[in-house]
């Protein structure tokens, strides 16, 4: 590369000797302003640039701007597990979670689970009743209806995946058998035990008040459901108009 040109990310541009005559102020304000310009047409090349810099990447660990996937991997060690920083980069730039979640290792893919899952459980705090109900177009002899704060956790509940309706679709498949018919309210739990070396995350799906010994027991052996733990749904049976009977799903929080 000559003297002449300044290379940022493979790109090479003129570089711009800024030079001021004389102790005016206005001129060295002029050639500030004029460097300032050129730093800011650089970032237009890459298209995360002001991103991984807002994340704290440093000018040396900058990716090149056609290296997408060390773009993501950078964007995973600056966001941790920050639930804040990762709302930049969802909000802010064309990156999702799937995107993030394939770049990463599994420390990583951990690291941004629980980044996720902290402004999924901070956003389900907030429901408390509903403004209305989903209707959930699923195989059921019932019609199922999701309050909001259920429909706001199979929209957002899955990892990997776009959602996590396949928990609705699940409790709504048991609802024809001879063994719940007896028992219009019920308690959901989903309990997840997180991936580790050689194992992937698996599930348990139960309902009934007593988990020793549950009217339905589902074991799942990979899910991408964001929480550890246990996930409680309550379902129940009601006439939601005359003569017809539906089944509700609803966070505990909503009951």
């Amino acid at each position: 590369m000559s003297g002449n040109q300044l290379s940022l990310f493979g790109l090479s541009i003129p570089h711009v000797q800024a030079q001021v005559i004389g102790p005016s102020p206005s001129d060295s304000a002029s050639a500030i302003c004029r460097v300032d310009k050129l730093e800011e047409s650089l970032t237009g090349f890459h298209p995360y640039l002001t991103m991984l810099r807002r994340l704290g990447i440093s000018e040396e660990a900058m990716p090149g701007p056609d290296d997408k996937e060390a773009a993501l991997k950078a964007m995973l060690d600056g966001i941790g597990e920050s639930e804040i920083k990762l709302g930049w980069v969802l909000s802010e730039t064309d990156v999702t979670k799937r995107d993030l979640l394939s770049a990463g290792s599994q420390a990583e893919r951990e690291r941004l689970r629980k980044a996720l899952a902290k402004v999924l459980i901070h956003s389900l705090a907030g429901f408390s009743g509903t403004e209305e109900w989903h209707r959930h177009r699923c195989f059921s002899p019932l019609p199922i209806l999701l309050t909001d704060g259920a429909l706001y956790l199979a929209e957002n509940g899955g990892g990997s995946g776009p959602s996590a309706f396949w928990l609705m679709d699940a409790i709504a498949s048991y609802q024809g058998e001879k063994k719940l018919a007896r028992h219009p309210f019920q308690i959901w739990r989903l309990i997840v035990a997180p991936e580790t070396e050689g194992n992937s995350r698996s599930a348990m799906l139960l309902c009934g008040d007593n988990i020793q010994k549950p009217i339905v027991r589902q074991e799942i052996e990979f899910t991408d459901f964001l929480l550890d733990g246990e996930t409680m749904l309550y379902a129940s049976r009601e006439e939601h108009q005359p003569g017809k009977k539906c089944l509700i799903i609803l966070l505990p929080s909503e009951y």
